[in-house]
């Protein structure tokens, strides 16, 4: 507000020729010790992008400054055309490994209850008396 003020015009005269894009923010997990910066499938991709948008937008990523997050924002003049640069920047995802494939076993689906998940079986109620009887 300072710098609005020292110049002497309205907020509104300084923006006259500022116009705003519609942006995709997009947040990649990195591994530990990962060099993104050295990523040449990422360089030629960034690259192609910018050339692509021109004047009509622009790409910048960075790394997180407090976690291991690669942040990947496109602006361009067009919502879906910045979805798009966003997605294509955005490096393939890796199948986490299943239980399955790390040797436990399988689940079951259960009927009416969530998929992959194995019933445990309910604690049967006791009865005072019943409970007194039993030493444990």
């Amino acid at each position: 507000m300072l710098a609005v003020r020292r110049s002497g015009r309205t907020l509104d005269r300084l923006l006259e020729g500022v116009t705003l894009f519609p942006q995709t923010l997009i947040n990649v997990r990195l591994r530990d010790g990962a060099d993104w910066t050295a990523n040449a499938d990422l360089a030629g991709e960034r690259e192609r992008a910018e050339r692509e948008l021109g004047k009509q937008g622009r790409v910048l990523i960075r790394a997180s400054g407090t976690e291991p997050v690669l942040r990947v924002m496109v602006e361009a003049s067009e919502a879906t055309l910045a979805r798009h640069w966003a997605q294509r920047l955005r490096p393939p995802r890796r199948p986490e490994p299943t239980r399955r494939a790390l040797g436990a076993p399988a689940t079951r689906p259960v009927p009416g209850g969530a998929r992959g998940q194995v019933p445990r079986p309910r604690p049967k109620r006791l009865s005072c008396r019943c409970a007194r009887r039993r030493p444990w």
